[in-house]
């Protein structure tokens, strides 16, 4: 049976075309890494009614908090560029605000650094990061769309989010 398609009814036929090729796009980039093997958690769709119950769900975060810690990150690599940047912990900490899950933080954040590389690999269109600097509305989607725990010991395919889900959201946010 097909699946719905995220994309509304009220675009052209060639915007459905363009936008149902960038879904299934992403949905293949985020199965295999540059060496074509899995990269991520899971065949997950977080959003479907009974897929997961909540305690395998990462918890929603604030935008500022992944806005702080994406431009922490990104901070480290200008200063390193071409080098592989660790962060401690505490850092991810000290830049999270007081109440802040840490860890969700660093998943989500983890997450949309997945989708940028795919995006700018030339794998599907995402018109929301620019120059490596996501839009405010990416961080506002991306602080609160479900999203699935990766499980240890589990190989997984595909992102850890409903792909449809978050270009829908993108879309309806921001006019696109």
């Amino acid at each position: 049976m097909p699946q719905e398609s995220a994309i509304p009814s009220a675009e052209s036929a060639a915007d459905k075309v363009e936008w149902d090729s960038a879904i299934r796009s992403l949905k293949a980039a985020s199965e295999l890494g540059p060496e074509g093997k899995p990269i991520m958690a899971t065949n997950a769709n977080p959003s479907k009614e009974g897929f997961l119950s909540s305690d395998l769900l990462i918890p929603p975060v604030t935008p500022a908090d992944l806005k702080t810690v994406w431009a922490m990150k990104n901070e480290f690599q200008i200063r390193h560029p071409g080098q592989p940047v660790s962060i401690s912990v505490d850092s991810y900490k000290r830049a999270c605000s007081p109440r802040a899950d840490f860890s969700a933080v660093f998943s989500r954040v983890s997450m949309l650094e997945r989708v940028q590389y795919a995006a700018e690999a030339g794998h599907f269109r995402f018109p929301w990061i620019h120059d490596g600097q996501p839009e405010e509305i990416v961080f506002k989607i991306v602080a609160t769309i479900p999203m699935v725990a990766p499980q240890p010991g589990v190989v997984h395919e595909g992102f850890p989010i409903d792909v449809e889900e978050l270009i829908r959201q993108m879309k309806n946010e921001s006019n696109v």
